[in-house]
């Protein structure tokens, strides 16, 4: 029995060795400060402190990668989801996006914080509690991604023709 727990637990520690060595590219990509949100919306300085403190992470090109970021199995964890949080928005993209896709961005900021979904669970408690938001972040979240919404479609290029 102790041979095979031995076995067993050389087996694991070389897997952690080895897949210390195997993981995601960690990199952030170019920003160009004309494309971020920041850039293109009327950003007060309390939205883009709750962006920065609790979505810059995941969802933009400045992402801070932290020391256990870089060990296995988290590294993985993380990578998924900085990925997946810049690919579904990235505040440093922003001015890439069609109005529509903002819109949708914008509506899905508030939804999202407002039902505790974003930002994730685990990123609340590992950077609690700067990450967290209250409900005054929320409040403050929702009515500027409204006001911003409103702007978009009162715009000239998204109104139909003869309106």
């Amino acid at each position: 029995m102790r041979t095979v727990l031995a076995s067993v637990g050389a087996v694991a520690i070389v897997f952690f060795i080895v897949a210390q060595f195997v993981g995601p590219e960690q990199h952030n990509g170019r920003i160009d400060p004309k494309q971020t949100i920041g850039a293109q919306t009327n950003m007060p300085a309390n939205v883009d402190a709750i962006l920065q403190r609790a979505c810059n992470d995941c969802h933009s090109n400045a992402t801070n990668w932290r020391w256990y970021g870089h060990i296995a199995p988290a590294s993985w964890l993380l990578g998924a989801d900085v990925y997946a949080g810049r690919q579904r928005m990235n505040l440093s993209q922003w001015g890439r996006y069609t109005a529509a896709q903002q819109d949708d961005r914008l509506k899905d900021l508030c939804a999202e914080t407002r039902s505790g979904e974003m930002p994730l669970w685990y990123y609340r408690v590992v950077h609690y509690p700067t990450a967290s938001l209250s409900g005054d972040d929320v409040k403050t979240l929702c009515d500027w991604s409204a006001a911003q919404r409103k702007l978009l479609n009162a715009a000239p290029e998204r109104k139909e023709p003869g309106r």
